[in-house]
């Protein structure tokens, strides 16, 4: 459903006024998101327990928002990092005897604190580079800064006996 509908419910999640005025059908698109998030929670009570069902679907998205800014790549990270996560954690609690819900939602969190961390390291050391970045040599002359523009005087300002002839058409 994700990624065959993406354009429409893309659309019908921005602005469903404009969805209809192109003719797509809303409702159906607003029956088909209720359902597969119906059927998401109700699957997931299952694996991870009913108070951790928000966590499963809340934090792969934050996590691939940290990694994208655009909808289509956020769409799709975030469900290959639910699935993977999910995957993971469930192959870790067949070895390790722990909850299979509470081991999924710990993955989650940790991949979204390290992911956090590593894209806030990133943006400091992209900042930091900028700044040590060699000034161009224009930019250290020690010439003074151009003075500011001034008004006319009335000297340079042409008068009438000097404005140009305007062309008449006989």
């Amino acid at each position: 459903v994700g990624l065959g509908l993406r354009g429409p419910l893309f659309a019908l999640c921005h602005d469903e006024e404009f969805t209809r005025s192109i003719g797509l059908p809303t409702g159906v698109l607003n029956v088909t998101i209720a359902v597969v998030a119906a059927l998401t929670v109700s699957v997931s009570m299952r694996v991870v327990g009913a108070l951790l069902v928000s966590a499963v679907m809340i934090v792969p998205v934050a996590t691939a928002q940290l990694l994208s800014r655009s909808f289509v790549v956020t769409m799709r990270l975030s469900m290959g990092i639910g699935v993977v996560v999910c995957v993971t954690g469930l192959l870790t609690t067949y070895v390790v005897s722990a909850s299979s819900g509470a081991m999924i939602v710990v993955l989650l969190v940790g991949l979204y604190a390290v992911v956090a961390v590593t894209t806030a390291l990133a943006h400091l050391l992209v900042r930091l580079w900028a700044r040590l970045q060699p000034v161009p040599a224009r930019l250290l002359s020690p010439s003074a800064p151009p003075a500011p523009p001034q008004e006319p005087s009335d000297a340079d300002r042409p008068t009438t006996d000097e404005a140009p002839a305007q062309e008449t058409q006989s």
